[in-house]
């Protein structure tokens, strides 16, 4: 499968432009089209799993948060070699910037932004269903997979420590509508894991996660 071409080349490069050569360039950057690409993917993901039988509501929200997670965008990102087109400020180039999840994660978000502006809903559906039916469909079948990290990071500090974990927002950044939380996870008042998400409750589980997979070894 290839990556849809944008026929509007503005709106392509635009969709392309990270803030960091916006702000070097004066031009405008792909925040906005992040912003539309985030809702118009996560209304394909959702009516996609509505239509997917035996899923309850739980299943879906939990599904759907994995399946537009930044590290599985940052991926879909990697497959088609958007990092290789993506317009960068010096120091992100420098500092490895096409490989990072964070501007990948919203690179692919922003070109779906602008794919649907160019072609169309279904358009987008076409190109991002097969993508996702694909990962539900692996193996045994991703909803036997879906865990939420908070209830699996729970389990495992009553197992060990005798007590639930607790986490802390600890940082807030970035523009209003497109906000990054930083969240710590603690077990008894001291810090195990950190993450970061577009929502608090993303950035909890980050942490939970990172917390989970440093104290139990399981990666």
């Amino acid at each position: 499968m290839k990556l849809p071409e944008i026929a509007n080349r503005n709106l392509r490069k635009r969709a392309l432009t990270h803030e960091s050569f916006a702000n070097e360039n004066n031009c405008p950057d792909n925040e906005r089209l992040e912003f539309l690409g985030d809702a118009v993917l996560g209304f394909i993901v959702s009516d996609l799993l509505y239509r997917t039988p035996n899923m309850n509501e739980g299943d879906m929200t939990r599904l759907r948060s994995k399946l537009v997670d930044e590290s599985k965008l940052a991926a879909f990102a990697r497959q088609f070699h958007l990092g290789d087109r993506l317009y960068l400020g010096h120091g992100e180039k420098q500092s490895g910037g096409r490989d990072k999840d964070k501007i990948l994660g919203d690179a692919f978000e922003a070109y779906i932004g602008a794919l649907y502006l160019d072609s169309g809903l279904d358009r987008v559906r076409s190109f991002i269903e097969p993508l996702i039916q694909e990962i539900i469909n692996d193996g045994d079948g991703i909803a036997m997979q879906v865990v939420d990290e908070k209830s699996q990071f729970q389990q495992w500090t009553l197992a060990y420590f005798g007590t639930t974990p607790t986490y802390r927002i600890v940082n807030e950044s970035g523009p209003d509508h497109a906000r990054i939380f930083t969240a710590l996870a603690c077990v008894k008042g001291k810090v195990y894991g950190m993450g970061t998400g577009k929502k608090k409750q993303d950035a909890e589980k980050a942490a939970a996660r990172n917390a989970y997979q440093k104290l139990s070894g399981n990666p």
